[in-house]
């Protein structure tokens, strides 16, 4: 999808957001959205958070406290019916105005988990004068950019910008008069009302999905460029095949696996890596589609360097490609048995 969209913000959780980068202009800060979607499935932030003290906070990373995000989630979604739609974070001064390799991960993560497609991010930046820590310089020009992810889960992304909500949002407004112990006081600290500093916000182009680019290209397995020329063709609709194929495939799998599923370039399939923690070996099965069924086009198990030489499943009868549990089984049986 090519349309804009929208995410609707209140001028007071701008403020919010702004107010908590510029006082942080060497190291990463953020928190929790919470809000609404609308009948056209565009956000609405009613709710900008910031770290508490037990947050863990460098230079290019940023971990909230999960008790107190536990515990916002909970009032909110309890008083106000009202949940997280995503997340807003720092990049400072490091000149990176687009989700890094692990925003993004945490972000398919996210929707994997908990199975929550849409995902709204907001990245600032310190851009210009605002770098400076000079005294009696201008204070900070922060930039505020929407990302707003369709699936979240294969990382496809929409045309995004921002619609201020003039005034302070009601759900702030609300919360003002419950009680709350300090750790939310924290969190839910407004914005000054007079503002240091200049404010600008930006807009996203859209990612149609989370495929690898030619520059990341020499990781792939050989595999791919074979199944780019053969008989199977491109995936018709990425989302129906993630949902009814590939989730369906990896949701019995116990939890000391780790799972990636990366759409391949063209649409002409997944790769799927697998690997467990207490072993140095990789899973990877290719998922193509013959233009009515998926199918298993390869599986390969990668054993760690110097352990020995790859392994490649081959299916016993023609069938057996249609049979996505078996390359899925066989690759699993070959892991376990390594030392």
């Amino acid at each position: 999808m090519t349309d804009n969209r929208l995410v609707r913000i209140y001028e007071s959780e701008l403020d919010v957001i702004f107010d908590e980068t510029q006082s942080h202009s060497d190291i990463e800060t953020g928190g929790s959205l919470f809000g609404l979607f609308s009948h056209g499935g565009d956000p609405t932030v009613q709710l900008a958070t910031r770290p508490t003290e037990r947050a863990v906070r460098n230079l290019h990373s940023l971990e909230l406290d999960p008790q107190v995000t536990f515990e916002m989630e909970t009032l909110l979604w309890e008083r106000f019916g009202t949940q997280c739609v995503g997340m807003w974070h720092s990049h400072h001064s490091i000149g990176l105005y687009e989700p890094s390799s692990g925003d993004r991960e945490r972000t398919r993560r996210y929707g994997l988990k908990f199975q929550r497609p849409q995902y709204v991010e907001v990245i600032a930046n310190l851009t210009g004068e605002g770098r400076t820590k000079v005294l009696r310089k201008p204070a900070p020009k922060v930039l505020l950019t929407p990302f707003f992810y369709l699936d979240s889960r294969i990382l496809s992304r929409s045309n995004t910008e921002f619609q201020v909500l003039p005034g302070e949002s009601p759900l702030r407004q609300a919360l003002k008069d419950i009680t709350r112990n300090a750790d939310l006081h924290e969190t839910l600290r407004p914005a000054p009302q007079t503002p240091r500093g200049v404010c600008r916000l930006g807009s996203s182009a859209a990612s149609e999905t989370g495929r690898r680019r030619p520059s990341e290209a020499s990781g792939r397995p050989s595999d791919e460029s074979a199944l780019a020329s053969g008989q199977y063709l491109p995936i018709p609709d990425l989302v129906e095949y993630f949902n009814g194929c590939v989730q369906p495939l990896l949701s019995g799998l116990p939890q000391d696996y780790d799972i990636e599923a990366t759409p391949l370039a063209e649409e002409r399939g997944f790769e799927v890596a697998i690997s467990r923690r207490r072993h140095n070996a990789r899973i990877s099965l290719l998922l193509a589609w013959d233009g009515t069924s998926p199918v298993a086009f390869s599986c390969t198990v990668h054993p760690q360097s110097g352990r020995g030489q790859e392994i490649r499943w081959v299916p016993r009868t023609p069938d057996e490609k249609y049979m996505l549990r078996v390359p899925l089984n066989w690759g699993i049986k070959q892991i376990d048995r390594l030392p």
